[in-house]
């Protein structure tokens, strides 16, 4: 039989275990816990539109020609997201890029129903790019990027807005980038992408559940689409 101190051993080896047990359990829960407390809470969608066409189409309504390119970039990044997210089927943007092109004349003119009605939306995703500036610091190089766009979803049949029914001008979105040293590699160009981007990344989340995850990007534009 083992002595009396041999048992004693044994019994404090036993409870040792169990404290030390206890410690990495606690500290496994306490990082746990912790990670669940620090998530980004998630944001539900603005507006979840049907399952119908959609075609994205960005411009300033005023002037659409002041800011083509800008326009077509943003086009593209809301698109990529949208289709990424499975939102609703999305019309290509080049069948825009086409139509436009191919009727000029007649493109300025026409409606932004009869627009989403030519390339075979249901419904048009419409961001009207009311500012979008690059603002230099003053005697230090560096700058910032300001963006505001107003957007609605528009019935391509009637032309009717789907939402938001509560204003005609729509719904209000900005973006802004903090002041950038400009520099070999950073340019006035980066900013406008940047904030262009950020203000694309606002645009798409009005759709789906999101957190506020760091904006996603739309190079290498790859994913199929609506009416290729």
């Amino acid at each position: 039989m083992p002595s009396a101190s041999s048992i004693r051993a044994l019994c404090l080896l036993g409870l040792l275990s169990v404290g030390f047990g206890c410690l990495n359990g606690c500290a496994v829960v306490g990082v746990v816990g912790e990670k669940l407390l620090t998530q980004d809470p998630v944001v539900p969608a603005a507006y979840v539109p049907p399952r119908d066409t959609m075609l994205v189409l960005v411009e300033n309504f005023q002037n659409p020609a002041s800011v083509t390119e800008l326009s077509e970039r943003v086009d593209r990044q809301v698109t990529y997201q949208l289709v990424q997210h499975r939102v609703a089927p999305v019309v290509n943007p080049d069948r825009l890029v086409e139509l436009r092109q191919g009727k000029s004349r007649l493109y300025d003119k026409m409606e932004i129903a009869a627009i989403g009605r030519a390339v075979g939306a249901k419904q048009i995703l419409y961001a009207d790019l009311v500012d979008f500036t690059v603002e230099p610091a003053l005697n230090v190089p560096m700058a910032r990027g300001h963006a505001e766009a107003r957007v609605r979803v528009i019935d391509a049949a009637t032309g009717e807005t789907r939402w938001p029914q509560e204003s005609r001008a729509g719904y209000p979105v900005k973006a802004q980038t903090p002041f950038v040293e400009l520099k070999e590699g950073v340019t006035e160009q980066t900013v406008e992408q940047q904030v262009g981007l950020q203000l694309s990344d606002s645009i798409a989340k009005l759709f789906y559940k999101s957190t506020s995850e760091r904006p996603e990007g739309a190079e290498g534009f790859q994913t199929p689409l609506t009416g290729q």
